[in-house]
C-alpha cells in the first residue's frame, strides 16, 4: 500500500545555536502539531505504522511541520514479549483521549495529531496563531522553556518535554512478532512536565531537568504545550540534539 503524507506549511521551526553545547529551538506563532503514534512491540500490525514513520526522518516537513513522538504502549505485554520501551503512562494518555472522544476501546497502532484521530493521508489543518514556543536545551540536561501567547488568557498553560531516540534496532524473539526484527524512531523515553508562570518579561516560563541516564541517550525533543486540565497540544517543537 502507498502511504503519502499530506502537510500543509504552518511556517518555519528555527533551530539555533545558543552557547556552544547548547541547543535552542524556536516555533513561529502558528501551531506546530504534535503528531502522536500508540505503538508495540507485542502488535503484529505496528511494523508497517512505525515504519512510515521512521520515513520522516527524511522528510523536509520534520520539526518544521510536524513534531512526532512514538508512545509504546504496555496492553500487548501480556502477549509473551514484554516491549522494553512499553509504559503504562503512555496507555492511560492512549485511554484518556478515548475517554475524551467518548469512544470505548484502544488499539495499535493509532495515530493522534493535536489531540484527534488521524489517519495516514489525511491532510495536516493549517495551524493558527497560538503564540510562540522556545527550548534550550543545556549539555548537562537542564531545560528553560518560554511560552509566548498569542492573545492573553486566565487560563494555565503547562509544557511537557519527551526525549526522544532514534534508529532503535530490537530482536522480539516472542508474541506477535517473534523472530522479527523491528525499527523505532521518534520512541519516548519519559514525560517532564511543569507549569509556565509568569516571567520578567512577561512569557511564560519554566526549568525542569532531563536525567541524567536519560539525557545521554536521546537523539532528539519533542516538546508541546497544554492549557488546563487537558491533555490536548496547542503548540509544539523539537529538533536533534545529537
Amino acid at each position: 500500500m502507498r502511504i503519502s503524507l499530506l502537510l500543509v506549511s504552518t511556517g518555519l521551526l528555527s533551530v539555533l545555536q545558543a552557547t556552544p553545547g547548547d541547543k535552542e529551538f524556536v516555533s513561529k506563532e502558528n501551531s506546530v502539531p504534535l503528531l502522536e503514534l500508540f505503538t508495540s512491540e507485542g502488535c503484529s500490525s505496528c511494523p508497517p505504522a512505525e515504519e512510515w514513520f521512521s520515513q520522516l526522518r527524511q522528510n523536509p516537513a520534520l520539526w518544521k511541520n510536524i513534531v512526532p513522538v512514538a508512545l509504546h504502549v504496555d496492553y500487548w505485554n501480556y502477549l509473551g514479549w514484554s516491549d522494553p520501551y512499553s509504559s503504562s503512562e503512555w496507555s492511560s494518555r492512549q485511554r484518556e483521549y478515548s475517554q475524551i472522544w467518548n469512544t470505548r476501546s484502544v488499539y495499535t497502532p493509532e495515530f493522534i495529531l493535536n489531540g484527534h484521530e488521524w489517519r495516514v493521508g489525511e491532510a495536516i489543518p493549517t495551524g493558527t496563531r497560538i503564540g510562540i514556543l522556545k527550548l534550550r536545551i543545556r549539555k548537562d540536561g537542564s531545560m528553560d522553556a518560554s511560552f509566548s501567547p498569542s492573545s492573553k488568557s486566565t487560563v494555565h498553560y503547562s509544557i511537557n518535554l519527551a526525549p526522544l531516540i532514534c534508529g532503535v534496532n530490537q530482536l522480539v524473539p516472542r508474541g506477535e512478532n517473534a523472530g522479527r526484527t523491528l525499527h523505532h524512531d521518534f520512541v519516548a523515553l519519559t514525560l517532564l512536565r511543569g507549569p509556565l508562570a509568569e516571567d520578567s518579561d512577561g512569557s511564560l516560563a519554566t526549568h525542569l531537568t532531563i536525567p541524567p541516564e536519560i539525557a545521554t541517550r536521546m537523539d532528539a525533543v519533542a516538546a508541546w504545550v497544554t492549557s488546563g486540565e487537558s491533555q490536548m497540544p496547542i503548540q509544539s517543537v523539537g529538533g536533534w540534539v545529537k
